[in-house]
Parts: structure tokens; sequence; C-alpha cells
């Protein structure tokens, strides 16, 4: 499986294009900038036919629908963050930047889940405490963690839908997957779950 990370967007969040051996495969979090991540899929000859959401953030969220439309891609999120799509209180938007509303989601994910993707067996954990449905995606030995785990820190909890108990739970559920799972965070740098462990105080 390959990995391709864009960053993009005003709050330099990370999207990801994910794909297999036959170049099928799936956007993590389309982020703001629709123009990037199409220009990546066509220099990859990739075929996009899902967009997966790990949480309901504009940032996160904003070109979903364009992505949609430019792939006839299935859109996925947590069933618990499926409102944010259209609510731009839910979204952030409506604090940040224009009110975003988007369309519905194609199919609501629960923790547990298994996609497939191409030859991509994709599990969903539900992780919230940044968001009420976060979620992350495991794929062989890589982890998407959405805003729930970053390098050395933690996604926000103060925001609506976020809570501090249900952070350090989520974290616990990541810190029971192997040490050197890699951990591909909605901002800043690429980690590993042990190092993370060793090293990021809300994992100890």
């Amino acid at each position: 499986m390959e990995v391709i990370k864009i960053v993009n967007g005003r709050l330099s969040g990370n999207a990801y294009i994910i794909y297999d051996e036959n170049k099928i495969g799936a956007i993590i979090d389309p982020g703001e900038q629709p123009g990037k991540i199409i220009s990546k899929v066509n220099e990859h000859g990739v075929t996009i036919t899902h967009i997966l959401i790990t949480h309901g953030h504009f940032d996160h969220i904003e070109c979903t629908d364009t992505l949609k439309k430019e792939f006839n891609a299935t859109v996925c999120i947590h069933e618990d963050d499926a409102i944010c799509l259209s609510d731009p209180e839910l979204n952030l938007s409506s604090r940040f930047i224009d009110e975003l509303r988007l369309s519905p989601a194609d199919v609501l994910l629960h923790d547990g889940d298994e996609l497939k993707i191409g030859s991509m067996d994709i599990k969903v954990l539900h992780t919230p405490g940044h968001s009420g449905g976060s979620c992350s995606f495991v794929v062989e030995n890589k982890v998407f963690s959405g805003d729930t785990l970053f390098y050395l820190s933690i996604g926000r909890v103060d925001l609506l839908g976020g809570s501090e108990m249900s952070i350090i739970e989520s974290l616990n559920k990541l810190a029971k997957l192997p040490d050197d799972y890699i951990v591909y965070p909605g901002h800043g740098e690429t980690t590993t779950i042990g190092f993370e462990k060793q090293n990021n105080e809300y994992m100890q």
C-alpha cells in the first residue's frame, strides 16, 4: 500500500491518498484545497473509490463534495459526526470561515467496521474526544488518527463535542496497537505508536 501526504488549507491539515498495487484507492480527510488532491491523484494514476473522513471539522471536510463529484466516490464518516457535514456550528465553519454545508455521507461508520477498498482492508476504530464521532483508520501497519493523536500531542478537547475523558480512552485504545505501527495524523509529523507511548505525556 502506498501513502501520499498532502498538507493543505488554512490550518495545514494533512490529507492522504492511499492506494493498492492496482492503484485503487481512497482519500482520507480531503481538507480545503481540492486542486492539490486532484493533481496528485492524476499524477499517480489512482482510481479513487472512497473518501474517508476521520472527523467532521471544516478543515478536514471542506472539499468533500467537490472530490466526491470529481471521482464519483463514496463518502464515509462515523455516524456520530455525520451531522457535522451539514451543520456549520458543529463543523466549526461558522466560527472560522463562511458557513459550510455539505451533502450527507453515503456510508455511516461504526467502531469495528471493516471496509474493503481494492485489496486494502481498512478497520475503523471509534476514537472520540476531539469530536464525538472521531475515528481512526487502520490499514496494514498504518494508523490514520485524524486529530486524536499527534506527534507528541493530541487534538483539542475544548471544542464543541470534545471530551477529555473520551480522548484518554481513545488514546488507550490506540496504545494497544503494535508499537511499530506508523501514525499518520491530521496535522503535523508522522510518528509511531511506540514512540508516542514512550514520549507523549498524554499516553503515559
